[in-house]
Order: C-alpha cells, then sequence, then structure tokens
C-alpha cells in the first residue's frame, strides 16, 4: 500500500472519526450534563436513533438480505463486542450525568485502554518491548497526572496539588459516603472512566475481529446494526425493570417519545454548580430531539469512516490513531463548557496519545489478538 493510499483510506479517515468521536462526548454531555434525561434514557433513545439510521442506510443500500461473505467466528465477535460496549456505554453515559464528569477529565482516562492492554498481554505471557514498557510509564504518568488532587485556596483558585492523591483513590470509594459532595462525584467519575476503559481492552480487541471477519462494508454495517441494536433493547429492558430516572425525567422521556419535545425545565436544584459554557444552553422543547439526532449522526458517521480501516491496518495502529479524539476533546470541553485545569490535562492527554504510539509500535494489541483467537474466539 502506497503513502498517498495510505493517507486516503485510513489516517485521513481515522483522524476525522476521531473528531466525531469528540464531537459525540460533546453533544453526550450537553444532553446528559443537564440531567433532563436519566443515563438509561439517553442511552434507548441515543443507541435507538443509531440503529435506526444504520439500518435505514443497510436497507436502501443492501435490501433486506444478509452480507454473503461472513467468516466462520464473526457472530461471536459481533456478541462478545456488544458485551464489552454495553458496559463502556454505560459508564460513559453516566459519568457524562455527573457534575464532576467533565469532558477534558473522563476522555483521558477512558482512553487508557492501551496501557491496559498491555497489562492484559503480560498476563497472558506476552511480554512487552522496551518501547511497550515505555507506553505504560507514560499513560501511567498521565493518569498519575489527572488524579492529583488541587490544591485551593479561600477564593476557589488553584494554587498547586496533591500528587500523592492517586493513592489515595480506591481507599475514597470505600469511604463514599464520608466525602463531600464534590469529591464524591469526582471519584465516582473517574472509577467509571477508568472502568470504560479496562473494558475497552475487552472492546478493541473484538472491533478488529468482527470487522475483518466481516469482509467487506456491507458485513461491517450488518456488525453494527446487530450490535447497537443489542444495547438499544438491553438499556431498554433494564430501564423498564429498574428505571433510573427521576419523576421530572420520567415526564420528560414520555413526552419526548410521544411529541418529540422536551417540556420540563431543569430544576434549579438539579446542578448545584452553576452551568458555565455550553451547559448552560437551554436545550429543551424540540431542540432536544434535534440535539439526539444529532448525537447519532456523529456517532454514526465515526463509525462508518474509523471501524472500515481494520481491514487496512493493524488494530494497534488504528487505535493509536483513534486516541487523538482525546486531544480534541480537552480543548472542546475547555472552551465549549469552561473546564478548568486546561494546561494539566492537555498535558496529561499528550502523555496518553504518546504512550498509545510506543505500545502500537510494540505490536501488543495485534499479538493480543492473535492469541484470543488461539483461545476459540
Amino acid at each position: 500500500m502506497g503513502t498517498l493510499q495510505v493517507w486516503l483510506t485510513v489516517i485521513i479517515p481515522v483522524v476525522l472519526g476521531s473528531a466525531f468521536i469528540a464531537g459525540s462526548n460533546i453533544l453526550k454531555r450537553l444532553l446528559l450534563g443537564n440531567k433532563q434525561l436519566s443515563p438509561l434514557q439517553f442511552l434507548v433513545i441515543g443507541y435507538g436513533g443509531i440503529t435506526a439510521l444504520s439500518g435505514l442506510f443497510y436497507v436502501v443500500c443492501y435490501g433486506f438480505t444478509l452480507p454473503p461473505t461472513l467468516l466462520t467466528g464473526f457472530w461471536t465477535a459481533v456478541f462478545c463486542g456488544a458485551g464489552a460496549n454495553f458496559i463502556i456505554q454505560f459508564l460513559n453515559a453516566k459519568a457524562a450525568s455527573i457534575d464532576a464528569g467533565e469532558v477534558s477529565l473522563t476522555a483521558p482516562l477512558q482512553a487508557m485502554t492501551p496501557g491496559l492492554i498491555t497489562i492484559l498481554a503480560v498476563a497472558l505471557g506476552e511480554l512487552p518491548g522496551k518501547v511497550g514498557i515505555l507506553g505504560v510509564f507514560l499513560m501511567a504518568s498521565a493518569s498519575w497526572m489527572l488524579l492529583a488532587k488541587p490544591k485551593k485556596d479561600q477564593q476557589g483558585n488553584v494554587v498547586g496539588y496533591h500528587y500523592f492523591a492517586p493513592l489515595g483513590h480506591t481507599l475514597s470509594l470505600l469511604r463514599l459516603r464520608s466525602l463531600s459532595s464534590e469529591e464524591r462525584g469526582r471519584a465516582l467519575v473517574v472509577s467509571m472512566a477508568l472502568g470504560s476503559a479496562a473494558m475497552g481492552t475487552v472492546g478493541l480487541l473484538f472491533d478488529g475481529l468482527y470487522t475483518r471477519r466481516g469482509v467487506d462494508f456491507q458485513g461491517l454495517v450488518m456488525a453494527m446494526i446487530v450490535l447497537i441494536g443489542s444495547l438499544a433493547v438491553g438499556y431498554a429492558i433494564w430501564y423498564i425493570l429498574k428505571p433510573d430516572a427521576t419523576p421530572g425525567q420520567v415526564a420528560n422521556f414520555r413526552a419526548l417519545l410521544t411529541s418529540g419535545r422536551i417540556p420540563v425545565p431543569v430544576a434549579a436544584s438539579a446542578n448545584p454548580k452553576p452551568a458555565t459554557g455550553l451547559l448552560a444552553l437551554r436545550v429543551d422543547g424540540r431542540r432536544f430531539l434535534l440535539f439526539v439526532f444529532l448525537f447519532a449522526a456523529v456517532w454514526t458517521l465515526h463509525w462508518f469512516l474509523i471501524q472500515p480501516t481494520f481491514n487496512k491496518a493493524f488494530v494497534a495502529y488504528v487505535g493509536t490513531l483513534k486516541r487523538f479524539h482525546i486531544l480534541i476533546a480537552v480543548v472542546l470541553g475547555h472552551f465549549l463548557f469552561q473546564e478548568g485545569e486546561f494546561k494539566r490535562r492537555l498535558w496529561a492527554a499528550t502523555l496518553v496519545v504518546a504512550g498509545a504510539i510506543c505500545i502500537s509500535l510494540d505490536d501488543i494489541p495485534t499479538r493480543l489478538s492473535t492469541r484470543i483467537e488461539g483461545f476459540g474466539f
């Protein structure tokens, strides 16, 4: 494959898709940060919209036919990927609904997947080289930087950081009730972001498997319909059995499904801290449904841009290029939502990207993908 072809078929689509990932994170934060819908409600309607869009695309392009060239193991990879993403997307949505779930904080933590893949590889006997070890060190440094607790003066200005605070993160989860609402929110958000990254080790590997076993674009779209449709149905069943919504959110959800609009404004007590930046935008009426549709469209576009590249490049390379979305997310989070600690979070995001590049050069994800295929997947 020539250099120009690599740029046209791999690098440009993945970088553009990364911009759409950052955009979907911004829209998710906007739609959930105002607390007009609960996380499960958002997941049902958001991923239901993605399923509808991809289903419409499939019928228009291929009719009501199954892909003719699916390879053995395609459906196993799809449903294993769906299981991982069921947890990933819920944790991401839940984190975005919490006041402390700032995009510039969660995006770098959720992107720690390559480092965790390397740790998983070590557990399975695939030892990294010097470059891979450097990548893990860079990612660990980034997470330490993000988890350092800021020191504030009496006016609330950041004057330094408690760099040993990450050591106490696990302990803070054991004493959530004794923490202030701000500290509790941050502890939960960090745990959810890292949990999402951990499940991403499974999701990324199966992404590559079902894309390659789907052979062509028709197989990829079919995988998307089944995977995302499974998420939407699963979240709907979860919501019916154990709803996570307040009475106001229940009223909003019913109105959105029946009339396509959000009638109930956000209660003043819903946000302890004053909303800033784009979060202060009132997104109700039919505008809310427009933003939900925009989220579904942006998410679908990122998938169509990035997933086909798994057939043209190693999983490690595609996964690394995807990490550029965190730099975009940190910048957008600062300027659109006026999120703080910009320089520190930008440095941390840069370390994550650098670490992902080192790990891709060591080819750990590809070796691990081969290893899990040997286990019967």
